[in-house]
Order: structure tokens, then sequence, then C-alpha cells
């Protein structure tokens, strides 16, 4: 289909921690949208962020079929697959992932200079995406002097700032109070709405899951609803 941006055929995912085998993922059916906004849910253990890995293609499955923008990634090697999470997948991790030495505005830059784009296109891309997040005040703050609901704002916008096809975030609202983790989550919502970005995130956050159109819950690596 045309809209689909993400589509997991019968995925699972299996480690092995000395003679013993983890089924992490176990036949894994799952389709993400344009526009969607969904919720990855289920208990400690349950496969949130191996799936997520996977969508993000950061990790490989043992078995099964991805299909990136209609294309089927299993014959990519680990450089090209590194291209198109560079330029067509934002990964939001759960803490944060902020470079400590960095500032504010290097921070969301240093994706588009991955990019090469210009040095005077991607200052004026990064300042205008901080300023939409009201963070045009701390451009120069280094990320110990941000609250943790203002890391957070950053580390979306750094992930949006390559406007890609999909934002994939690992329980981006764990870290928070609940005050931050709900103006986090209502900012993914308004930047789903307005810009019809797609999101795709975990939680375990019952005041969380409210705010998803689609709720995928995992148990034992299965999808049981």
């Amino acid at each position: 289909m045309e809209d689909t941006i993400i589509q997991l055929k019968s995925i699972s995912k299996r480690y092995t921690i000395d003679t013993q085998i983890i089924n992490a993922l176990a036949e894994i059916d799952f389709s993400v949208k344009k526009s969607d906004f969904t919720a990855i849910t289920g208990p400690s253990g349950s496969g949130k962020t191996t799936l997520l890995n996977i969508l993000s293609l950061i990790d490989i499955p043992s078995q099964g079929q991805i299909i990136f923008d209609g294309i089927e990634t299993g014959k990519f090697n680990d450089n090209e697959l590194s291209k198109i999470r560079s330029s067509k997948i934002g990964i939001v991790f759960q803490q944060y992932s902020l470079i400590p030495v960095l500032n504010v505005l290097e921070n969301v830059i240093f994706p588009l200079q991955i990019k090469r784009i210009s040095k005077h296109n991607r200052k004026e891309m990064a300042v205008s995406l901080l300023s939409k997040f009201g963070l045009e005040n701390y451009l120069k703050a280094k990320p110990y002097q941000l609250s943790s609901g203002q890391r957070q704002r950053v580390a979306i916008a750094r992930a949006l700032v390559t406007e890609p096809l999909i934002i994939i975030a690992d329980e981006p609202t764990a870290a928070l109070d609940s005050k931050s983790g709900e103006e986090t989550i209502n900012l993914m919502k308004e930047i789903n709405h307005l810009l019809n970005t797609t999101f795709v995130f975990s939680t375990h956050d019952m005041r969380i899951m409210k705010y998803a159109k689609d709720i995928i819950e995992l148990v034992d690596g299965k999808i049981t609803k």
C-alpha cells in the first residue's frame, strides 16, 4: 500500500545467552502507515524495545521480512541500513542521548552535518525548529543546564530536523515527571496533527496510552491486542 511506511512480516528475534535461547519476538506482523500515532505497550521484558529496534533498522530479525518505504531490507548491508536511518528515521532514546559537550543548537544541527547540508541552511533549520519547541532562549545551553522536559524536547527536535518519514521513540516519558510527560506527548501529538509526522513509541504509562490512535500490546514477544 502506498501509505505504508514499514511492514513487518512474520518477524521473530532470538538471542542466545550462554546456552539459553531467549525468544524476544515471535511471529510479529505489524504495519505502520503515514500519519500513524501508535503506542507499543506491555510489561517489562515483553519485547517493546526489541520491536522498536527492529522498526528502526538498528537490529536485524532472526527471521521474517522488513519492508521499509516499499523496499525489502533483508539484503542491505550495515552501511546501506545506516543511510536509511540517517535520512528517513528519527530516533528518540529513553535517556535523550544528547551529546553533553555540545549546546542545544549544536545537538540539533549534528544530524544535518552528517547529511552535509550547508552551514547556513542547517543553522536556519535548527533555529526555526527549536523556536517552535519554545527553546529559542536556550540555544547555547548545555544539556546539563536543562530540565528533563527541555532535554526531551531537544531530543525530539533533533529527531525531526532531518524531516524523516517516521519518528520512533523508546519510552519518551519514562524519565519525566507526570506533568513533563504529558507535555512531551502533547507536543508529539501536535506535531503529528499539524505536520502529519508518523510516530511509533513504546510506553508502559496508562496516562500516556489515551493519546495514541492505535495501541499494540506485547506479551512475551507476541502481539496480543
